[in-house]
């Protein structure tokens, strides 16, 4: 159920249904309940992947570790991850967008390899059509950098907003 969640999330994300969102709901609805039934679903499922994460997830790989956060992202799982971890957890870093925040896409007829002798047909052929993008560049710059700098070891620019984790155990705010 939790993976036709998702999948109804990331259609909704990328635009899929256009002006008839009324009739893909009732489609992932369908396919929800027949997943239900079915018995089907990604493995390990979420409480399984929480449990090797407790289990197997030490503290040495979470210092290796950072996580990060999208503010806009609905298919989110930090805190289930975070409440799995045995010790302080992965450092954190929250960037701006939602799960496709990482993913930009910009296509040109000038990107096009098109020869010299018919490029003065290109605007009759496009309808003066130049370009088109998918994505927020300015989202992906951020999380690229956020990403590289990890790599290099630097600490997290962007900190997330406080999580509670553990509520009423091990209090794990980070």
């Amino acid at each position: 159920a939790d993976t036709i969640t998702m999948v109804k999330s990331f259609a909704g994300s990328m635009g899929v249904g256009g002006g008839n969102n009324a009739m893909y709901s009732q489609i992932f609805d369908f396919a929800e309940q027949a997943v239900n039934m079915s018995g089907l679903d990604f493995s390990p499922n979420p409480d399984g992947t929480n449990k090797i994460v407790s289990l197997k997830y030490d503290v040495t790989f979470q210092k290796k570790t950072r996580l990060f956060i999208f503010d806009q992202d609905d298919l989110d799982s930090s805190k289930d991850f975070l409440n799995a971890c045995e010790g302080t957890g992965p450092s954190i870093s929250n960037l701006p967008g939602n799960h496709l925040a990482s993913v930009y896409l910009k296509f040109g007829v000038d990107d096009l390899d098109i020869p010299d002798e018919a490029k003065m047909f290109t605007d009759e052929v496009t309808g003066g059509f130049q370009s088109a993008s998918f994505g927020d560049e300015d989202n992906l710059n951020a999380a690229v950098g956020e990403v590289c700098d990890w790599m290099i070891g630097k600490e997290p620019k962007q900190l997330p907003p406080s999580i509670k984790v553990n509520e009423g155990t091990n209090d794990k705010s980070r």
